[in-house]
């Protein structure tokens, strides 16, 4: 794919239309997983964390998730707190697409992992329903598992 065309698939990811975001991400995932292409866009993903829309903020996750494999641990341990923030974020949805994305981010900078599983095993999820919060830690149990310890 073309730095143009990942130019303009990234601005996609922050438009009104939703569906087209959606494909977008879709696209821009598929292309992370097969070329470093897309990570001259970390920039871009890290301000969608601070976007006041939910889905803007999850697809920011989700391509941070993608790229840190291609960003290097220097990024990626730069990024961790803000990454970290959204475990628990207002909305249960973006905390669990967070956990769930987690030990994909996480796996790019071992140093990472104790701050990480930290971060995990301190949730406080007492701002989501019942519900929800028994999701969350189903999600974290998950992403513990996924995590090494060291």
């Amino acid at each position: 794919m073309e730095h143009e065309q990942i130019a303009a698939q990234v601005k996609k990811l922050t438009g009104k239309n939703n569906d087209a975001a959606y494909a977008a991400l879709c696209t821009l995932e598929a292309e992370s997983e097969a070329s470093a292409a897309v990570c001259v866009f970390w920039d871009a993903f890290a301000a969608m964390l601070d976007d006041k829309r939910t889905y803007v903020r999850m697809r920011g996750m989700v391509l941070l998730a993608c790229n840190a494999q291609w960003a290097g641990p220097e990024q990626v341990m730069e990024m961790l707190e803000r990454y970290l923030a959204h475990i628990t974020d207002e909305k249960a949805a973006a905390a669990r697409w967070c956990v769930q994305r987690l030990p994909q981010f996480a796996a790019a900078c071992p140093g990472c992992f104790p701050r990480a599983r930290q971060a995990l095993l301190c949730a406080d999820l007492s701002r989501y329903s019942e519900s929800m919060a028994s999701l969350l830690e189903r999600d974290i149990r998950a992403a513990l598992k996924r995590l090494p310890e060291k």
